[in-house]
């Protein structure tokens, strides 16, 4: 399984050292780097997610200099300053995490943002195949992923697993889009094919108990 990239940007270097040595140990390749040389060198396109070591909201600048590269690369801040996560999650960034931080929220947030970032490239990769077919359609980003995640379940006979394995994310990151309002004709199927909405290990959401049944 290929290493996801994680760019690194904290002006403080002991912030950029705890985090190198976070991210590292979590499985992650790490790249140091600063905003002007992650453009130019365009490395931007092999990173799956940029995390940004934020001390205050002057360093929340990286936030918008990285979105103006690439909107849709998630950002992960890591701060002290609870204001300062809460403008970050304003200001577009993904995620927020205050420390001192534990390191299993710090894995955890970072996979679903790695997870978040393969499901946009391979909706983008059906867009551009669509187009190819379509030019003339222009069809939402979120119904190219409902498309998606309906061919999958299609293909893996109602299995979320096989299906989450077919688009190349994590069950619970499928889990969580087929709670959204856009899948309700997935989930409204239930009656009559396999069951698709099992709830993923560990505590129930209001979902979850609302949409308990076995997978085959």
């Amino acid at each position: 399984m290929q290493t996801s990239t994680i760019a690194l940007i904290a002006d403080n270097s002991n912030v950029r050292q705890t985090l190198n040595s976070a991210l590292s140990n979590a499985g992650y390749a790490v790249l140091e780097t600063e905003i002007r040389m992650l453009g130019v060198q365009g490395g931007i396109n092999d990173v799956s997610v940029v995390c940004i070591g934020a001390a205050n909201e002057a360093e929340l600048a990286h936030v918008d200099q990285v979105l103006a590269l690439d909107a849709d690369l998630p950002i992960v801040v890591v701060t002290s300053n609870t204001q300062v996560a809460e403008r970050a999650i304003q200001r577009g960034a993904y995620d927020s995490i205050c420390e001192p931080f534990q390191t299993v929220a710090l894995q955890r947030s970072f996979t679903r943002a790695v997870e978040h970032r393969n499901l946009a490239q391979k909706v983008s990769w059906l867009r551009r195949q669509l187009d190819h077919y379509e030019s003339e359609e222009v069809v939402p980003l979120r119904e190219l992923e409902r498309r998606a995640i309906e061919r999958a379940l299609r293909a893996a006979n109602g299995s979320v697993t096989k299906a989450a394995k077919l688009l190349g994310i994590g069950r619970a990151t499928l889990y969580r889009r087929l709670a959204s309002p856009e899948m309700a004709d997935i989930r409204a199927r239930r009656g009559t094919e396999p069951d698709v909405t099992a709830p993923p290990q560990g505590p129930m959401s209001s979902f979850s108990q609302a949409t308990m049944g076995r997978e085959p």
